[in-house]
C-alpha cells in the first residue's frame, strides 16, 4: 500500500491553519492513491486531537527533538519508500535535503519561498507566492504557483457555484480568525463593531484552540448588536456563505470566504502577514485594514463602515473573489502528486 507521511506542526503562537490544510490534503491523497497516512508533528494536545478526528496515525515528535532524531522517526515511518509532505512555518535548505535524502517522493507546501528546493514538488499557494523566490537543486522540480493551488475544504466547490447575493444593507457580519487567534483579534473587531450604531447580526466563530473566550464573552454582552458566538463551528462553510460582511486574518479562512463570495475585512497577527494581506486587496477581493496590534478602534470602524455602505465595491470584491479562487487547488495538487508517483520517483 502507498505510504503518506505528513510532516507539520500547530501551536497557539502558529495557529493550527498549516496543520488543517495538511489533514485535508492527506485525506485527499488517501483516497485518490488508497494509501495509509502517517501525521509527524511536535507534542502538541491540539494537533493530536485534529489528527486524531481524521482517524490517521500519527507520531509526536519531543518539543526539542534534533534533527537527527527526526530523521530516525521518519525513517522507521518508512520515509523512504513514501511520499513525504512537509508544511512548516520555518525551514532551511540544508533540513529540506535531509528530508529529500530519507523520502521517496518530497512534496513541500512553502508559502514564502526564499530557498533551493530538492523536492520533487513545491507548492506555493498564496497570491504573495512569486516564483522568483523559489530556487531548486534538480531541473526536474515541479512548481506549483497562486491560487489556483490553494487547499480548501472539498466541501466549496459546490458553495463555490452557488450565487452570492449582495444585501443593500448588509446586517449579516462573519468573525473568523482561524483556529487560535493568538493575539485575540476576535476581540478587537468586536470592540470596533460595538462603536457601530446600525443593528448587526454578528456571528462570532472561534477556533478549537482558542483561549479567549471569556473576555469575547464579556465585550458581546456590552454590545447592542445581536451576537451569536460559537465554538469549533461544523458549517463553517454555510456560515461563510450567508456572511455578508467577514473579518479575518489572511490564511486559509481568507481564500475560503473568497472562493464563496463573501467580501472581508483583513486583519494580520504578524509583520510577516501583511504582503499576503496586501495581495488580496491589490487583486482586488478583500480589503487590508492593518496589523492588529497597531490599529486603534477607529481605523476598524472606519474600514468597516467604508465597506458597509459600499454595495458596488462589495459587489466587485465577491466576484474577483469567486474568480480567481475557484476551490479546485486541492484535486490539482493531488493529481500532481499522483503523477509523480507513477513516474517512478518512489524507486
Amino acid at each position: 500500500m502507498q505510504k503518506i507521511l505528513i510532516r507539520a506542526d500547530g501551536n497557539s503562537s502558529l495557529g493550527m491553519g498549516h496543520v488543517m490544510r495538511c489533514l485535508r490534503l492527506g485525506r485527499a491523497l488517501k483516497a485518490r492513491l488508497k494509501a495509509e497516512v502517517a501525521f509527524i508533528y511536535r507534542a502538541n494536545e491540539a494537533v493530536k486531537d485534529a489528527v486524531a478526528r481524521e482517524g490517521f496515525a500519527s507520531v509526536a515528535l519531543k518539543a526539542q527533538a534534533s534533527l537527527e532524531e527526526e530523521i530516525k522517526i521518519l525513517e522507521k515511518c518508512g520515509s523512504r519508500h513514501a511520499v513525504l509532505v512537509t508544511d512548516l512555518w520555518e525551514t532551511t535548505d540544508a533540513y529540506l535535503s535531509r528530508l529529500d535524502a530519507v523520502s521517496g517522493c518530497l512534496v513541500v507546501l512553502d508559502d514564502r519561498g526564499g530557498h533551493n528546493y530538492p523536492a520533487d514538488l513545491v507548492v506555493g499557494q498564496y497570491f504573495a507566492s512569486i516564483r522568483d523566490r523559489y530556487g531548486s537543486f534538480r531541473s526536474e522540480t515541479r512548481f506549483l504557483m497562486g491560487p489556483a493551488y490553494v487547499i480548501l475544504d472539498s466541501a466549496l466547490r459546490e458553495w463555490h457555484q452557488k450565487e452570492k447575493y449582495i444585501a443593500r444593507d448588509p446586517k449579516k457580519i462573519l468573525i473568523s480568525f482561524g483556529g487560535s487567534d493568538p493575539r485575540n483579534l476576535t476581540l478587537q473587531a468586536l470592540q470596533a463593531l460595538a462603536a457601530f450604531e446600525p443593528h448587526l447580526e454578528i456571528r462570532v466563530a472561534l477556533g478549537v484552540s482558542n483561549t479567549h473566550e471569556k473576555p469575547i464573552q464579556e465585550q458581546a454582552a456590552r454590545m447592542h448588536h445581536e451576537i451569536r458566538i460559537q465554538k469549533d463551528v461544523k458549517r463553517m462553510t454555510e456560515a461563510m456563505h450567508e456572511a455578508d460582511i467577514a473579518f479575518a486574518n489572511v490564511g486559509n479562512t481568507a481564500y475560503e470566504l473568497a472562493c464563496l463570495g463573501t467580501p472581508a475585512l483583513l486583519m494580520t497577527a504578524r509583520p510577516d502577514q501583511e504582503e499576503n494581506a496586501k495581495a488580496f486587496q491589490d487583486a482586488g477581493i478583500h480589503r487590508f485594514v492593518g496589523a492588529g496590534s497597531a490599529l486603534a478602534v477607529s481605523d476598524i470602524v472606519s474600514a468597516f463602515s467604508g465597506l458597509y455602505e459600499n454595495q458596488s465595491l462589495r459587489s466587485a470584491l465577491s466576484e474577483n473573489g469567486k474568480r480567481l479562487v475557484d476551490g479546485e487547488g486541492l484535486s490539482r495538487i493531488t493529481e500532481a502528486v499522483s503523477a509523480c508517483v507513477k513516474e517512478g520517483s518512489m524507486a
